[in-house]
């Protein structure tokens, strides 16, 4: 499945706003009653915009505008040294196999701080 950003056209950071204006923008634009000539390919695009959307819009991943500094709960100008260390110290507290008692939230707990750091420089 390709990535939901990369199919809206958008920055893993971009904000709620950003996000739903190149929605708009790319439904208007592959809508299938706009594209009589090849009425295929524009109900491909179409379906894969909405679709990523509404990925999107239901929260099945970190929010869009939520900073990856902020997931690892440190400053912009942290070095590598810090960010590991933030990463490690999260990436033990939300293991899984540590958190029997609510294992979706501490998976999706530490997918979110498992991506924001190897997105990092």
């Amino acid at each position: 499945m390709q990535d939901l950003y990369e199919v809206l056209g958008v920055s893993k950071l971009a904000s709620q706003g950003e996000i739903k204006k190149a929605y708009r923008k790319l439904a208007l634009k592959w809508h299938p009653d706009k594209n009589l000539t090849n009425k295929r390919q524009a109900e491909e695009k179409f379906k894969m915009v909405a679709e990523a959307y509404q990925r999107r819009v239901r929260g099945q991943l970190p929010e869009a505008m939520q900073d990856l500094y902020e997931v690892l709960g440190v400053s912009k100008l942290a070095s590598q040294g810090e960010i590991k260390k933030a990463y490690r110290k999260l990436a033990l507290k939300w293991h899984p196999d540590k958190n029997l008692t609510n294992k979706r939230q501490a998976e999706e707990k530490f997918k979110m701080v498992a991506e924001a750091y190897h997105q990092l420089p």
